[in-house]
């Protein structure tokens, strides 16, 4: 937190190497803030995560010089570094190697839902955590700014076992079991049972694959359970002015083969504890291109509801970024192609950050990412404008709503790759609309205190649909004239039953009924799209735009607004006319500086190819 008690908005570098150099530039052009990852384990790639030498020595061993040494460098580099610390509570390989010996197997990297019921783990790590934290503390504490509590696979606590039981997991679901009435089982689901959808291979039943259902939300809640454990007890160790965060949520990223069994479905609960200040996650993977509109890869809505802070990692690919760990070891990605495509993809993040009221961290992994005068010309402007914005945060503008459901999720089989088309896929259609949306989970409707302003609310997965989600519906959404998409099974459950005749109570179309149904109900029109796959952006550019939705751009681009910015993004220059919802006083593109337009709702601007720019809308 800063002075004022207020979360603190980090503008920050990171990189898992010692890049003093380039920490030297970020220094030069105004960046400060340090994110450094003290770690002892290996990567999904069995490559060293950091070049200091391990802390975590042996049972109840620590040496933290290399600690020493890693902050001693940075400041180094930069006498005036604010730190954000990243710490491992992966179990080192000596420790997994060690409990082998006895028959306990404790990687909680590879296997993190085998490992996270066990207390001797939990004991064992959070005594390295309070020892690291009680050291960093005493040394650091006006330096180091924030701790991020990184476990699981890649430190993003997901869960890579599977759902594969330990002889601990299995006693923790039966006392979870027991605890809420449910039949005690003497063993998890087996495979076949815990992977299994009856209904066209994509959604659970209520009551045939009931157990499944009941044992991955109880996988879910293990996790948080475990990241609530942890973040308590570094709490109850640093100064109440340091924040915590985690990687946690990504539920607007992983749905094929990870949806359910990575662990992430559970974060309405992790926002709820009071001890957690902030979530972080990288951007979107999979809309990174010139012309995609990137993305957080969780409910943004929710997390600023919660009054939570959220973190937007920036690893995004330049076009100079180092791929290499070693002379044989490689880490390629799709990467931005040049100087151009690099300013204008490091405009967007930053864009979408500051319109969203996130901090975020440009990632510099091995190195090379940020090379050139451009660049640090480019990071030294954005620094200024966030310098200028970010603290002040100004009321939303969006017009669309996306509602998720984590309940609805636990129906999917992920192993369907249809399940993309509900989540990731038609995010990034939304992307396009043109128009700026926000992301909520379903149980904040009743909170959110200007839900009215919504026209179009989109319901990705709206299978679960209980009498109490029914009143919710019923009294805050399906009224006002608003226009509600509801894709594939609307309310085919109550919680107990499969029922298709509910879809057509809701939604006014029968279940399966093929292509986009529109329908006008009372007050409201309901559009039923069976097969998502199906809606384009140019449709759901019609829909919202029928719906009475300001469409800012007549391209299939990205947009990002708040009441006072407005970020357009796009891979192909053009001369674009750019329509406002009401008049402002004086438009200004605050890269260039230059007033566009006085007194106008609507502006014509020119943009080079790629492009993303910055408008402040001003009253």
């Amino acid at each position: 937190m800063n002075p004022n008690g207020e979360k603190n908005i980090y503008f920050s570098y990171r990189s898992f190497w010692p890049e003093f150099e380039t920490m030297k530039k970020f220094r030069d052009v105004g960046v400060n803030t340090i994110c450094f990852f003290a770690a002892n384990t290996k990567n999904s790639l069995g490559e060293p995560y950091c070049q200091y030498p391990p802390m975590w020595l042996w049972h109840a061993q620590y040496d933290f010089a290399p600690l020493d040494r890693q902050i001693e460098d940075i400041l180094a580099a930069n006498q005036d570094a604010e730190l954000i610390c990243i710490v491992d509570l992966n179990t080192p390989e000596w420790l997994v190697r060690n409990l082998a010996f006895y028959g306990m197997i404790f990687d909680s990297f590879t296997e993190l839902g085998r490992v996270i019921c066990s207390d001797d783990w939990r004991k064992m790590t959070a005594a390295y955590l309070e020892a690291f934290l009680r050291y960093a503390e005493a040394k650091y504490s006006a330096r180091i700014k924030a701790y991020v509590l990184a476990c699981g696979w890649t430190c993003e606590w997901m869960d890579y076992s599977r759902g594969v039981e330990s002889s601990e997991k299995t006693k923790a679901f039966q006392k979870w079991s027991r605890e809420r009435g449910l039949p005690v089982p003497s063993d998890i689901p087996a495979l076949s049972v815990r992977d299994r959808a009856v209904h066209d291979d994509l959604l659970r039943d209520p009551e045939r694959d009931r157990p499944a259902l009941d044992y991955w939300r109880f996988s879910n809640e293990a996790v948080v359970d475990a990241i609530a454990f942890f973040v308590k007890k570094a709490k109850a160790v640093i100064s109440s002015q340091t924040e915590i965060g985690v990687f946690y949520g990504y539920n607007l990223e992983l749905d094929f083969r990870s949806l359910i069994s990575r662990g992430h479905l559970d974060y309405e609960r992790l926002l709820a504890l009071p001890e957690l200040d902030f979530l972080l996650s990288p951007g979107t993977y999979v809309d990174r291109a010139m012309g995609g509109g990137s993305g957080l890869m969780g409910p943004h809505g929710t997390v600023a509801l919660k009054k939570k802070g959220f973190l937007h990692e920036c690893d995004q690919r330049t076009h100079t970024y180092n791929a290499n760990l070693t002379p044989f070891v490689n880490l390629r990605f799709d990467h931005w192609a040049d100087d151009a495509a690099t300013l204008a993809g490091m405009r967007r993040e930053m864009a979408l950050a500051l319109i969203n009221h996130t901090s975020l961290w440009w990632f510099d992994m091995w190195g090379g990412f940020y090379q050139g005068e451009a660049v640090y010309d480019n990071i030294r402007r954005m620094k200024e404008i966030w310098d200028l914005y970010a603290a002040r945060e100004f009321g939303p503008v969006a017009e669309v709503a996306l509602i998720v459901d984590p309940e609805s999720a636990y129906y999917f089989n992920q192993n369907n790759p249809r399940t993309a088309e509900f989540i990731s896929n038609l995010r990034n259609k939304l992307n396009r609309l043109g128009a700026p949306f926000d992301v909520y989970s379903f149980n904040d409707i009743a909170s959110i205190p200007d839900f009215g302003r919504y026209k179009c609310v989109i319901f990705n997965t709206p299978f679960e649909i209980t009498a109490k989600k029914g009143k919710v519906l019923r009294e805050s959404v399906l009224k006002s004239h608003r226009t509600v998409i509801w894709l594939y099974a609307p309310g085919i459950s109550d919680g107990k039953l499969w029922r298709p005749e509910r879809v057509k109570e809701w939604s006014g179309t029968a279940f399966g009924t093929a292509g986009i149904s529109s329908v006008e109900m009372e007050g409201w029109r309901s559009v039923y799209v069976a097969d998502p796959g199906e809606l384009t952006p140019a449709i759901l550019r019609r829909l919202a735009a029928a719906a009475g939705v300001n469409i800012y751009c007549p391209a299939e681009i990205p947009v990002f607004a708040n009441e006072r910015l407005l970020a357009i993004h796009t891979a192909t220059g053009d001369a674009l006319q750019v329509n406002l919802p009401r008049s402002y006083s004086r438009i200004t593109e605050l890269y260039s500086k230059q007033i566009v337009a006085r007194n106008a709702a609507a502006f014509d601007f020119r943009f080079s190819s790629p492009d993303t720019r910055l408008f402040e809308l001003a009253e």
